[in-house]
């Protein structure tokens, strides 16, 4: 998962009251499951959890995610820092149900300063495996409410419905002749964030900008470094889940306004996938709209796969019998 500006859904952490108990209620939430296909795995490939926007997975997850961005104005520097948690939990092997939460604050240039809080909830499914092709496609539905504030002009929210489908597809399966090309893979998503009203006391040009249906969309080039080692066999599913790798990635996001300029950034970075864990890094490039960003701004992830941080916890789907 992965909300943040983000393409999938809003992914900024509000650590108010409010915030710290939906995160207990979640905490109780998450009885005992499991996922028959964990970690986003199809054959051989392993889809990490991607930064910018939902990865394909249907499992068993909690991720914490920041980012960190510095823009030059005339007013000076600005400064913006999100900071977003996600967990999901399994109803069954290929349906779970999920939160949100997220908090972004901007700070200097010649703005006021703002913070905009987020938070969903979504139903998560999986929608097509081919682990002999390495393909997996999901679909999610959510609905949420941000609010944000604007020091000396008020506060407004509005409440958004988030239809979203993601998936990967990974190149592992292609004929000897083409083996270099075995270690890639490819993951994206689309998703629209589709304000379905507004309460503002925000000047109202303000809160028309922020009450307009926006396209997220995204992609990410993904290599893994399974495939030149002895644990890939060609033509043959694994015996074991493909973990304990690198994957180096790109990742490409874009925000696309009704009626306004995409903007979009180029990602690198790289994945560690443990059993229990993953951690992962990338560079903030700017490439459309924003030029001025500086590209030394960074997006870190900490993703647990709860089923096997916590078996005795996390036994079977929530459904399950």
């Amino acid at each position: 998962m992965k909300k943040k500006n983000l393409p999938a859904r809003p992914r900024r952490l509000n650590l108010g009251s409010t915030a710290r108990k939906a995160i207990a209620a979640a905490i109780v939430f998450i009885a005992p499951w499991t996922s028959a296909h964990a970690h986003g795995i199809a054959g051989n490939r392993y889809f990490p959890g991607t930064l910018t926007f939902d990865d394909p997975a249907v499992a068993d997850e909690f991720l914490v995610n920041t980012l960190r961005t510095s823009t030059l104005q005339s007013g000076g520097e600005q400064r913006e820092n999100d900071l977003g948690v996600s967990g999901a939990r399994l109803l069954t092997s290929g349906w779970a149900l999920g939160f949100d939460l997220g908090r972004s604050r901007i700070r200097g240039g010649n703005q006021a300063d703002a913070n905009q809080h987020s938070g969903d909830v979504f139903v998560k499914a999986e929608l097509h495996r081919d682990d002999l092709n390495e393909s997996l496609v999901s679909g999610s539905l959510g609905y949420g409410i941000v609010s944000t504030k604007l020091p000396g002009l008020g506060n407004s929210s509005r409440h958004v419905v988030l239809p979203s489908i993601t998936f990967g597809k990974g190149f592992g399966n292609v004929p000897n002749s083409l083996d270099w090309l075995r270690p890639f893979g490819i993951a994206g998503s689309v998703a629209a964030e589709l304000p379905t009203g507004s309460s503002s006391r925000v000047g109202s040009a303000a809160a028309a900008a922020q009450d307009v249906a926006t396209l997220h969309w995204g992609f990410a080039l993904e290599y893994s470094m399974l495939y030149r080692s002895e644990r890939f066999t060609p033509g043959k599913l694994p015996a074991e889940e493909p973990l304990h790798q690198f994957v180096p990635l790109i990742e490409f996001q874009f925000d696309s306004p009704r009626g306004g300029k995409t903007t979009g950034t180029m990602n690198p970075g790289i994945s560690y996938v443990a059993q229990t864990w993953q951690f992962a890094v990338e560079a903030v490039m700017p490439i459309v709209g924003d030029a001025s960003k500086r590209p030394a701004s960074a997006r870190v992830q900490l993703l647990f796969f709860l089923d096997d941080l916590m078996p005795s916890v996390f036994g079977k789907p929530l459904l399950s019998r």
